[in-house]
């Protein structure tokens, strides 16, 4: 399920890292530097900052539920109240806890 903000952020997320990728490829020309390495450079520009913000988005629109013994985590995204608290409480009392001294 998909909220408005997933179909509003991550064509923005696309277009931020494309202009980003672009200001960086026209930069790199500037400078005489050949075509294949300025591609290389703005394309991974491109993806580390997609990536980058695509995350964002999801991590400002999940819930985390966290084990308060262990390292147990659980991430919900577009979740109703019961769904949310059902995840809680299996969080709180999962069986696998892995007891750090």
């Amino acid at each position: 399920m998909t909220s408005a903000l997933h179909r509003f952020a991550t064509p923005a997320a696309g277009t931020a890292a494309a202009a980003l990728a672009a200001a960086y490829g026209v930069q790199l020309a500037s400078y005489n530097v050949p075509l294949p390495p300025t591609v290389a450079c703005a394309g991974c520009i491109f993806a580390v900052g997609f990536t980058a913000l695509n995350r964002a988005v999801k991590t400002w629109s999940s819930t985390t539920h966290r084990c308060t013994e262990c390292d147990f985590t659980v991430r919900l995204r577009g979740a109703d109240a019961a769904e949310s608290r059902r995840w809680q409480e299996i969080a709180a009392s999962h069986p696998g806890h892995i007891h750090r001294p």
